[in-house]
């Protein structure tokens, strides 16, 4: 489903053809290694993902540094594109992964778990890079990183996602302010059941007065 997903929407080859002159060269098999590693080094955590490659015994990974050399994968990680560098919106700071969001969500929302209840809240994604969303809050476990409004199951299981970045991404209810549009947003793609409760923070809801009425709503 993933490798199907990003291959529809990668633009790599043209771009950085014509920009960089790179030309990755990846096929189907290749591809589905480099999201391997990618999956990988979520569960198993390392300061540097060459690491993996190294041959120091607390470090070193059989799995990844037999599927593809470590140089290789760096290539293809700091050449892949999933949106059109071309043609970016200007007033999406998350313009160049708003296509892979997209799809994400709406394979997620296909497999939604058929179940009662569902959240809505925020998460924070831990990023030292920079980045105009990037955002500090002291105290916190995560200090450093992106802001996602995330709706997900009792199990955590998430259904979708969008990151923050101060404004409304969804023009449809423009009128109701961040938080409570992709509200309801995701109650819309909450079709398979009839009666579902959303629980959800205070912040996120400043008006409420367009609630729809298959939906139940609980604070």
């Amino acid at each position: 489903m993933m490798t199907k997903s990003l291959n529809s929407l990668s633009s790599t080859p043209t771009y950085r053809l014509e920009v960089k002159g790179v030309h990755l060269g990846l096929t189907s098999s290749k591809f589905k290694c480099f999201l391997g590693i990618i999956f990988l080094s979520a569960y198993v955590s390392a300061p540097r993902r060459r690491m993996f490659c190294k041959q120091r015994t607390d470090a070193h990974n059989i799995l990844v540094s037999a599927a593809m050399r470590c140089d290789r994968f760096e290539t293809i990680f700091s050449n892949l594109d999933v949106a059109d560098n071309a043609n970016l919106d200007p007033m999406d700071k998350f313009s160049k992964l708003q296509p892979l969001i997209s799809k994400l969500n709406e394979r997620c929302m296909k497999f939604v778990p058929n179940e009662t209840y569902f959240s809505f809240n925020e998460s924070m994604v831990p990023y030292s890079g920079c980045h105009r969303c990037k955002q500090f809050i002291q105290g916190k476990p995560i200090m450093f990183g992106c802001k996602f409004c995330c709706g997900a199951t009792c199990l955590c299981h998430i259904c979708c996602f969008q990151p923050y970045q101060g404004k409304n991404p969804n023009t449809k209810y423009e009128e109701y302010g961040v938080g409570a549009s992709l509200i309801h947003k995701f109650s819309e793609g909450l079709t398979h059941t009839l009666d579902n409760i959303i629980l959800y923070s205070i912040t996120f809801s400043p008006v409420l007065h367009f609630l729809i009425s298959s939906v139940q709503w609980d604070i």
